[in-house]
């Protein structure tokens, strides 16, 4: 590319980089500063909505205050007045009031007057729908004022949300006690929008939440409006609209409040932004083409003749003529400087060709008779000089001018880009590197062995590559062969030690949980025949006190004590001989996901089962698996007091004899329990079936090793797989039928 061209072209990304700059910057910093400016000045009017909303609330209520602590109220609540209603209630007070329902209810909550009324037409109508179901939902709230206080808010109802203000009925004194509950209701319908919208100039809607849960734009923000914050969300160019959710009377969701506002700074931000990078970028391109005009006539044209001079000399007969040509074109600056600097480069050149040309003839017959490989190749890995040893190893008559890549058609291209890679990492401070390749060579394969010297001219600049080599085909096949055969050797010995050591340690482990089986069962068997004598004598001690006797209760608080120890000892005995399992051929599906979730029940874990209906049948004391499984589920719970997910899943397996140490070749039901917990550390994993092993402040510390004891005893196996901050996986093997025609016993 031309120097001219590049000029243009830097020119160009120049401008287009600031314009991208500048529209980056505008989309960024400033329309986002315009858009902020359009959410606040919509939340300003959505908050007037809201205090348009409270503003109505708060005169229902002040207006239910009047009337509820009035005499008159109070009578006709008790019962005296009957008049009470014909003449205070009239059509007049409800359109005076803005009311669409007025309810008085006695001191024991009974209805005693209810009346609707429409303030479009004026009439008496039926109470808003849904309404007294909604007071009865809420009668706890609505009826708990005492004294001068009043409850006030708003209700969802079928056919809308209403505002309702309820108040206890007093005297004019406001003397009690209450003899009953005045309510008061506005439905916020059309009309009260409308009356909304002409107050605050601004369009004002309302929102179901089943109406607010179809809208998907509505969905993205469900967090913002469950905290009570206001939100916007742009309707199109020319509308934004805010979102503001009104809690019910209980706290609860009740209904979204809409606001819609023009969008009036955005466009109007939007539409400065754009004018000024349209003058901007005119203005660009306007100095782009000054700085070109100026660059091409004081420095591009005093280029080209002094290219067309450089031209001249190349093809030019003698070296005298060449410089005289270039001479006679220069001005008297930095290109006058350039164009001498050349002509002491053209002496340079021949000087040092006539050297090379005697060098060359000197040592050509030295290399050609050498036995190593020999060739040279230039930067562009094209062969220059090669001896004749190369030329017949190859078999590459025609080869000198060729590439080096396509010299080798029979060297793989991964081996091909190491080869480049390798050449240019050599430096002028480490110019000589050693390197192998192989070759295919007529269906056979070759290494040859290569000690390359990079050529650096004075600039440190590579020219050419020598590479001097030897076949070493033999050596490398010899060697490929003995690490083949040395790294099958290892692996079966890996795979055999591997083996051996899980056999061992489950074997060890197996032999010191029997070896503590016996100790405890033989334990176990005496300290229940001492507990059963003291708890026998602890029943006669109570059968000769009386009924008052303050040492009963001491005595009973024994027998508690005792009965505990007794429930030691059974847990001990179920250690020591696995319970005697009285196995029955069952399904474990149902009985699995029963005892994982009843587990859970009552804590903040989540239990997640996931158990297919065609697990194999197995020949079980069902009672016993329940017991492991509950003992790891709480295990599992109580690693997560702050909560988190407990997954159960099973599965049918089958493993080869080998396979899992030590179980024996067959079918089998894995079950596996998976939490989110701490995980156990590494140093206590293997111990965490000992018996009385325990790191809780509470427990025996006898729970897995029974459940190991238990599964041992149903000739499955127990593993546990446990990763610090991740959490803990329990794996249960357990045998099942050799076919699925085993009856199953209900």
């Amino acid at each position: 590319m031309k120097i001219q061209s590049k000029v243009i072209l830097i020119g160009t990304v120049m401008l287009v980089t600031t314009l991208l700059a500048l529209t980056l910057f505008s989309i960024i910093i400033l329309r986002p500063s315009y858009t902020a400016l359009e959410q606040g000045d919509t939340i300003t009017e959505m908050d007037r909505g809201v205090s348009s909303l409270q503003n109505d609330l708060e005169e229902m209520n002040r207006n239910l205050v009047d009337w509820a602590f009035w005499d008159d109220t109070y009578q006709f609540a008790r019962g005296k007045d009957l008049t009470y209603p014909s003449s205070n209630l009239m059509k007049e007070t409800f359109s005076n009031l803005n009311l669409n329902g007025l309810l008085i209810y006695d001191r024991d909550g009974n209805l005693v007057y209810a009346q609707g009324f429409n303030l479009t037409t004026d009439e008496y109508a039926d109470l808003p729908e849904g309404l007294n179901a909604s007071i009865a939902t809420h009668h706890q709230t609505l009826f708990s004022g005492t004294g001068h206080q009043s409850v006030n808010g708003t209700l969802l109802l079928p056919g809308g949300p209403v505002m309702i203000a309820a108040a206890p009925i007093l005297t004019s004194t406001f003397q009690g006690p209450p003899a009953g509950t005045m309510m008061m209701v506005r439905s916020l319908d059309q009309r009260w929008l409308a009356r909304i919208c002409s107050r605050s100039g601004i369009p004002v809607s309302i929102l179901t939440i089943e109406q607010a849960a179809a809208d998907p734009r509505l969905l993205r923000m469900t967090h913002p409006l469950n905290r009570g914050e206001p939100v916007t969300e742009p309707v199109d160019d020319l509308t934004i609209r805010g979102y503001q959710l009104i809690k019910s009377l209980d706290g609860n969701d009740g209904f979204i409040l809409s606001v819609d506002n023009t969008r009036t700074i955005t466009r109007t931000g939007s539409a400065t932004i754009d004018g000024y990078l349209k003058i901007i970028g005119l203005f660009g391109v306007l100095f782009a083409l000054f700085t070109i005009y100026l660059i091409r006539k004081n420095f591009i044209s005093r280029l080209n003749i002094l290219t067309t001079g450089v031209l001249s000399a190349e093809q030019g007969d003698g070296r005298r003529k060449r410089i005289e040509k270039i001479r006679g074109t220069m001005g008297d600056d930095e290109l006058t400087v350039l164009g001498t600097a050349i002509n002491r480069m053209l002496d340079t050149i021949d000087r040092a060709q006539a050297a090379t040309e005697a060098s060359e003839e000197r040592y050509r017959s030295v290399i050609e008779d050498q036995t190593e490989l020999i060739c040279r190749v230039d930067v562009t890995f094209t062969i220059t000089f090669m001896n004749r040893a190369f030329e017949d190893y190859f078999v590459a008559d025609q080869a000198k001018g060729q590439k080096i890549r396509t010299l080798f058609p029979m060297m793989p291209e991964p081996v091909k880009e190491r080869v480049v890679l390798f050449l240019k990492g050599l430096t002028p401070d480490e110019p000589v590197g050693e390197t192998e390749i192989l070759f295919q060579i007529k269906g056979d394969t070759r290494w040859a062995a290569w000690t390359v010297r990079g050529l650096f001219d004075a600039t440190g600049v590579v020219t050419e590559y020598q590479f001097v080599g030897r076949d070493v085909t033999a050596q490398n096949q010899a060697f490929i062969e003995l690490k083949e055969y040395r790294d099958h050797l290892e692996e079966l010995v890996d795979q055999r030690s591997e083996e051996m050591m899980g056999m061992q340690e489950e074997l060890l482990n197996i032999e010191r949980l029997e070896s503590i089986g016996v100790l405890a069962g033989g334990i176990a068997h005496d300290f229940n025949n001492l507990l059963s004598a003291i708890l026998g004598n602890i029943e006669l001690a109570r059968m000769d006190l009386d009924e008052d006797s303050p040492l009963d209760e001491r005595m009973a608080e024994m027998e508690q004590v005792v009965l505990r120890a007794t429930a030691l000892t059974r847990q001990l005995l179920t250690f020591a001989k696995g319970g005697a399992p009285i196995r029955r051929w069952v399904h474990l599906g149902p009985m699995i996901k029963d005892t994982a979730e009843f587990t859970c029940r009552g804590s903040p874990v989540k239990c997640s089962c996931r158990v297919p209906d065609d697990l194999w049948i197995t020949e079980v004391d069902q009672n016993q698996i329940s017991q492991v499984i509950n003992n790891i589920v709480l295990n599992a719970v109580q690693a997560m007091p702050d909560g988190g997910i407990l997954r159960v899943t099973a599965e049918n397996s089958e493993y080869d004899c080998g396979e899992v140490v030590p179980l024996a070749a067959g079918r089998y039901v894995k079950i596996a329990l998976t939490d989110d917990g701490p995980g156990i550390p590494a140093e206590q994993v293997s111990r965490i079936f000992d018996p009385f092993f325990t790191t809780k402040t509470a427990g025996s510390g006898l729970g897995l090793s029974t459940s190991f004891s238990i599964i041992r005893q149903h000739n499955g196996l127990l593993l546990v797989v446990s990763t610090p901050g991740e959490g803990t996986t329990f794996t249960i093997l357990i045998p099942a039928a050799a076919n699925g025609d085993v009856p199953v016993e209900e």
